[in-house]
């Protein structure tokens, strides 16, 4: 019988709604998209927000992908075939990624770029960069299993990747960035009992020293709130950076996993998560659709309704991606496309 495992369909659900409600559906008034203007106060809350949460997101992401693939090859004995494996996550990856980019590259009549598709078009570079981070720590598995310093080791390699430029093809570029935190949910999964031990015993110091960080951080960060801090130079907010996201996703971890000890997950729930796949590839091609072909004078819409707005327009986006996602589901030929 397959066995589930409901931490991590938390945290996959989590940080999806979060890419959504809390970053995506206020960056048409950021810097990044300047869909439609805002007044400074309210664009100072929302890039404090995006900020805050832009943060960890995806790493966090990284981090489940890795520790699940762990769990599910150690505990399940999955992904024994490495040519099998493979080829399951092309199929899984870089297939949609190449079919969605050009299908959303159409809608916005753009010149289909081959690379680009390849590389992930926008939001979707982090399927190819997930496809390299599986097929890289493949052969990372057993070493790091075997022995606890061989997997500090490989982690510092992977860490010390983050600083160097890779080039921007085939998502390599991407997966220099978040190959650490997919190694990182490796290690995590290895160790989990270590350190869930160690969590328990210093939690309120860690809790607080990831709250005091995350402020700092985004404070140092944030354009309209930088002046408050002391100048701190951009290589020691980078060292920061690679401490506090650790520190938050182990903080999440924690949290979720005194939660699903106690807590049975709801049917509903459950659904979130089988879709939430598809929510991730279709949510953000919806927001910039509206704004590309201005659907119901969305941007003055947008611009007199600032408040309401981005909760209107990421529900709007995510129930329109669950339901495609519902839909390709339901067809045998389409369901192993999301």
């Amino acid at each position: 019988m397959k066995k589930y495992y409901p931490e991590y369909s938390i945290l996959r659900v989590l940080t999806i709604l979060l890419v959504i409600f809390a970053q995506h559906s206020f960056a048409p008034y950021l810097r990044a998209w300047h869909f439609v203007d805002v007044p400074d106060k309210i664009l100072l809350v929302y890039q404090f927000i995006v900020d805050v949460v832009s943060l960890w997101t995806m790493p966090l992401l990284m981090f489940v992908s890795g520790s699940l693939f762990f769990t599910l090859k150690h505990n399940d004995g999955k992904y024994n075939s490495f040519v099998f494996f493979a080829v399951n996550k092309i199929k899984r990856l870089l297939l949609p990624a190449i079919l969605w980019g050009g299908v959303f590259s159409i809608s916005f009549c753009e010149k289909i770029d081959v690379m680009r598709l390849f590389r992930g078009w926008n939001h979707l570079r982090f399927l190819p960069s997930l496809f390299w981070c599986f097929v890289v720590a493949f052969f990372f598995l057993r070493p790091m299993q075997s022995d606890r310093k061989i997997s500090v080791v490989f982690l510092l390699i992977s860490l010390l990747l983050t600083f160097v430029p890779f080039p921007r093809v085939l998502g390599l570029d991407a997966f220099s960035w978040y190959f650490f935190y997919f190694l990182f949910g490796v290690f995590y999964s290895i160790n989990k009992s270590i350190i869930d031990v160690f969590w328990e015993k210093n939690k309120i110091v860690l809790l607080s020293t990831s709250i005091l960080l995350l402020l700092v951080y985004v404070v140092c960060n944030n354009d309209f709130l930088k002046g408050l801090m002391p100048d701190i130079s951009s290589t020691y907010l980078k060292l920061l950076r690679k401490f506090l996201v650790p520190l938050i996703i182990l903080t999440f971890c924690w949290l979720v996993c005194k939660f699903t000890a106690s807590h049975k997950l709801p049917q509903w729930f459950l659904v979130l998560d089988k879709y939430s796949f598809g929510c991730y590839i279709f949510h953000m091609w919806l927001m910039w659709l509206v704004f590309k072909y201005n659907v119901y004078d969305i941007r003055v819409f947008a611009a007199s309704h600032y408040i309401v707005f981005p909760l209107m327009y990421g529900a709007l986006s995510f129930v329109m991606s669950m339901g495609i996602s519902f839909l390709l589901k339901s067809n045998k030929i389409t369901r192993n496309l999301i």
